[in-house]
């Protein structure tokens, strides 16, 4: 995805490849895995009878949710964060280990924005500013895109939201878009 992202700038392409994303986290989160390190660089894209078909790859730095984050903690070094730092969650700050689903729906929020708009959402990556102490700020979709359908962009926004509980799940995620 990383090499071919202007080809998505279309809505119509974009939501297609969005909702491939969003369906692979949804599987990968159903069976409890987070990817963590979810990026334009870690998206297959291919073109499947003139449709892009999108696939996560990468799982690397992958680990199990909730029934292993106290396993987790005892194996990680706290603070440690692994990842593409622009693409991580704020609440990665203290620690990849915290990694939860609506942790990789944050790195899913950035990418839509990149894909749809040509720019990042944040001028420097979350963690870093969650660690300030600074709040998350970025121009908001429909001001960058007023061409996108109101409901589109108030969902990619939600993404980004600083606080996890406020991200749709990935189920969510697919069926709106």
């Amino acid at each position: 995805l990383s090499q071919c992202m202007d080809r998505y700038r279309d809505l119509r392409g974009a939501c297609r490849v969005l909702a491939q994303i969003g369906s692979g986290l949804r599987t990968v989160h159903q069976h409890g895995v987070v990817h963590r390190d979810l990026k334009p660089a870690n998206v297959l894209v291919a073109q499947v009878d003139g449709e892009p078909q999108a696939k996560l790859v990468d799982f690397g730095l992958s680990t199990l949710s909730q029934q292993e984050a106290v396993a987790r903690e005892a194996r990680e070094e706290p603070g440690l964060l692994v990842g593409s730092p622009m693409y991580l969650a704020p609440e990665l700050y203290v620690g990849s280990h915290r990694a939860q689903p609506p942790s990789d729906i944050f790195s899913l929020g950035v990418i839509a924005y990149e894909l749809l708009t040509g720019v990042m959402p944040f001028a420097r990556p979350p963690v870093v500013s969650r660690y300030r102490g600074e709040a998350l700020q970025h121009r908001p979709l429909h001001e960058v895109r007023a061409d996108l359908p109101p409901a589109l962009a108030a969902l990619l926004d939600r993404c980004l939201a600083e606080d996890a509980a406020l991200r749709p799940s990935a189920d969510e995620l697919v069926t709106l878009l």
